[in-house]
């Protein structure tokens, strides 16, 4: 299996943004407020997501989801939880993946403390199908983190949900980056035919010494990206965040193709992303930018860590960064995964079956569509 590891490559800071907040309720100033929507039962929301077509809102929070008009005024809830294991002991259940599924009219949501997936209608997010309860795909754990987002496998013109998901100290087998079925038999199950697996799995005797925290996620010319937090290498204590991807079906090699580039905002202090947000900027920007015809802007929001760890401190930053130096990183990845010492500089070690001593044409095939 093919995982390259670039070293950290140099890209041009473009704006730089301080951002400080109050502990308690906060304080809107001379904001105007156009709409609001609270739940004074809830016990927290988790997840956002607007549909692209009606404008409604969804929210992914513990133990309840919501729909809202696109003034925030409430149409549906219901309640998702607690869930009650064979012991009768009951679990919260928190939204861990909130997204669409376009092509069928789906809404996916996966949590609970079984880690399940669920397909509902979009309107009264009633069930229409759901994972097994011992097929786990969201990270079961409150503290643990899971992205998930549907994207085409092109070579079978179908969409798949891609998924990264923190290992937990539970074992329990599942990979952490994957592709899931989203039709036919076994839904939820990893995707699998005659030419590999869509899944990339940690060494398990490094599941709770090299956390590895998945931030946001989206799909961008033919690839699936992954923005992520963890430790700078498998013997390291410093924590840096990387930007990882992989195929979205070239015709052989699917997950063969993983490689992760480190993702550096303004220098190596701000080294923790929060968010991400993939678009197209609006016509001022994307001219200062040199953007070319339909090119998107990757934003991200960055906390500085304490001693470069995991712990944040007050100080933030936002970066731009264009997808043409993004994608121009990743060939770099892939060549010096070919060309140089790639056991010792580009091998990812944490992950099971990382090599960069393969073949020159595995090296390379990383979804060239014509």
């Amino acid at each position: 299996m093919l995982v390259s590891s670039r070293l950290p490559w140099p890209i041009s800071f473009i704006f730089f943004l301080t951002i400080s907040s109050a502990l308690n309720r906060p304080s809107y100033g001379n904001i105007y407020e156009v709409a609001h929507f609270t739940d004074s039962n809830a016990n927290g929301f988790n997840h956002l997501t607007v549909h692209k077509v009606t404008g409604d809102v969804y929210i992914g929070g513990v133990n309840q989801l919501y729909r809202l008009n696109e003034n925030l005024e409430l149409i549906v809830n219901i309640t998702t939880g607690p869930e009650y294991d064979n012991y009768d002991v009951g679990h919260d259940t928190y939204n861990k993946i909130l997204t669409f599924n376009y092509k069928y009219g789906d809404l996916i949501t996966c949590g609970g403390y079984q880690g399940v997936c669920h397909q509902r209608n979009w309107l009264n997010m009633s069930l229409t199908s759901q994972s097994s309860d011992v097929l786990y795909v969201a990270a079961n754990t409150t503290d643990s983190s899971t992205v998930g987002f549907v994207a085409p496998h092109y070579h079978l013109d179908q969409p798949l949900l891609y998924v990264g998901t923190t290992s937990t100290s539970a074992g329990l087998g599942e990979p952490l980056v994957s592709g899931r079925k989203l039709e036919g038999n076994k839904i939820f199950e990893v995707f699998k035919d005659s030419n590999g697996n869509t899944r990339v799995d940690i060494i398990q005797s490094l599941t709770t010494t090299f956390p590895v925290k998945y931030v946001a996620g989206f799909s961008y010319n033919n690839y699936s990206y992954f923005i992520t937090i963890q430790k700078s290498s498998t013997t390291s204590s410093d924590y840096i965040s990387k930007i990882v991807r992989v195929c979205q079906g070239a015709e052989q090699q699917y997950f063969n193709s993983y490689t992760e580039v480190t993702l550096r905002c303004r220098d190596d202090s701000y080294n923790l992303a929060q968010a991400a947000y993939l678009t197209r900027p609006a016509q001022d920007l994307s001219q200062s930018l040199t953007l070319d015809e339909g090119e998107e802007v990757l934003f991200v929001a960055f906390a500085e860590g304490e001693n470069n760890l995991p712990k944040l401190t007050t100080n933030s930053a936002i970066c731009l960064y264009k997808m043409s130096v993004i994608e121009t990183a990743f060939q770099d990845a892939a060549k010096g995964c070919m060309e140089g010492d790639g056991l010792q500089e580009y091998t990812a070690t944490w992950m099971q079956g990382a090599s960069c001593s393969g073949p020159k044409s595995v090296c390379m095939t990383l979804c060239n569509f014509a």
